[in-house]
């Protein structure tokens, strides 16, 4: 199903729960909430950019030095009376949660930055559930979405940095053959390697210098220079307790945005969904707030509680 710009019903039809809500892939946060952050980020009056708006008619190649030259620019053009924010999605897994997402925001006049793969890390099952819709992004880029490469060369060419190399630059053809403009990059986190004795990871991987000048490292290692930064990255495993206990996208991010700053929050579209799994970080399932959450906003959820 494609985007219809005018059509709020099908929009919304798009995002509710699925019949069986307990069949589909396990996630860690209600899908409503997330819709509820849309909503408040219209209330707040926060002033939501893509990277694509940040750097329109600038040639600031510069990220290993956090793009100097847009954030000198930035600094004088930005609205002083109210804050910015910039979303960003990492399609690592099941790209239809990601489409139900980019539905919800368009329904509340909202653009996101989607990085997806050519073909995702991992063996033959998650090769084949790593089905992109291009018919949908393609008309979601047509209304203002910025679709982007999420690098895992280095993590499909076995950690060979020398033949990852063609393989980021193979990829970014291959995508700019289906979309009008791939301008931005972000290594995925993915497992690490061994190059020549020393342990790399995707972002070890340089942008190649058939791509220099033409495509620009945003996230993840190099970056762009925010206020505040929110990631539900690496969720399941971390066990930062005091992290963990001011994790709420709501009042622990959004809440506290100033006007004329800009921040980024990070949202893996797959975990968020109707299907919770609340037990995945015990540290997480024990802080009043998301327990909160999960009460609040999983009416319409399966939860599957023992792993």
């Amino acid at each position: 199903m494609m985007l219809f710009s005018n059509d709020i019903d099908a929009l919304r039809r798009y995002a509710e729960p699925p019949s069986s809500p307990s069949a589909e892939p396990l996630c860690n946060f209600p899908l409503p909430w997330y819709e509820s952050f849309l909503k408040r980020i219209v209330e707040l009056n926060i002033n939501v950019v893509t990277y694509r708006d940040l750097f329109n008619g600038l040639d600031d190649f510069d990220h290993v030095n956090s793009f100097p030259v847009e954030y000198k620019h930035w600094t004088k053009t930005c609205p002083k009376d109210r804050p910015t924010l910039i979303i960003q999605h990492d399609v690592d897994k099941h790209p239809f949660f990601t489409q139900r997402m980019i539905a919800l925001e368009h329904i509340y006049g909202i653009k996101s930055n989607i990085f997806m793969f050519v073909q995702p890390p991992g063996g033959k099952e998650r090769k084949l559930a790593y089905q992109i819709d291009h018919e949908f992004f393609i008309e979601a880029e047509k209304l203002g979405f910025v679709i982007a490469y999420h690098q895992d060369a280095l993590q499909l060419c076995d950690f060979n940095l020398e033949e990852a190399a063609g393989r980021f630059v193979q990829d970014v053809n291959h995508l700019r053959s289906i979309y009008q403009r791939i301008e931005f990059v972000v290594p995925h986190g993915g497992r690490g390697g061994e190059w020549n004795g020393q342990q790399v990871f995707n972002y070890s991987l340089g942008i190649p210098p058939d791509l220099h000048g033409n495509i620009r490292w945003v996230y993840n290692k190099y970056g762009m220079r925010m206020a505040r930064r929110w990631s539900d990255g690496g969720l399941r495993r971390s066990t930062d307790t005091k992290l963990l206990k001011k994790f709420d996208i709501m009042n622990d991010f959004l809440e506290t945005l100033k006007p004329g700053t800009r921040s980024f929050c990070l949202v893996h579209p797959q975990r968020w969904g109707f299907h919770l799994d609340t037990a995945a970080n015990p540290i997480l399932e024990a802080q009043p707030w998301y327990q909160k959450v999960c009460t609040t906003y999983g009416e319409k959820c399966a939860i599957k509680k023992d792993n």
